[in-house]
């Protein structure tokens, strides 16, 4: 068994139809977090293919350099369901679809926010008094 690791889960993969029944085998992956990839998560084209998972053209293929500095591209969209190994909550998202991507599925920061896997920080702002004219 694999050690936890607070940035990566080992889940269970699938889709659903719009009844919410699955339409294809579930699979084991590796799902990341990534806290400063806003507004988009990642799947392999690998992965959608071995779930024979039903994708949507973007109207316009996007494109991002990833952290190793590469470009990455999309052309189309997959929404896909999954849970930890270890238990928890059944969770979906959309996914942009790639097959340039070097992991299997990356969940953005948004989508980890928006789904509870991790909580934003709360500061409490406390700042050293400045000394005025009449002190």
């Amino acid at each position: 068994m694999r050690q936890a690791n607070l940035f990566q889960w080992d889940v269970e993969v699938w889709q659903n139809d719009r009844q919410g029944n699955r339409t294809g085998p579930r699979h084991r992956s590796v799902l990341r977090f990534d806290t400063q990839c806003e507004k988009s998560n990642w799947v392999a084209e690998n992965i959608v293919h071995q779930l024979g998972a039903q994708t949507v053209d973007l109207v316009r293929s996007k494109e991002f350099i990833g952290f190793n500095g590469h470009l990455i591209t999309a052309s189309c969209e997959t929404t896909l369901w999954f849970e930890n190994i270890q238990g928890g909550s059944t969770r979906s998202a959309v996914f942009l679809v790639s097959s340039v991507v070097p992991f299997q599925i990356l969940l953005g920061a948004d989508d980890c926010v928006s789904l509870n896997i991790i909580s934003l920080p709360r500061f409490l702002g406390l700042a050293a008094r400045k000394p005025s004219k009449s002190t």
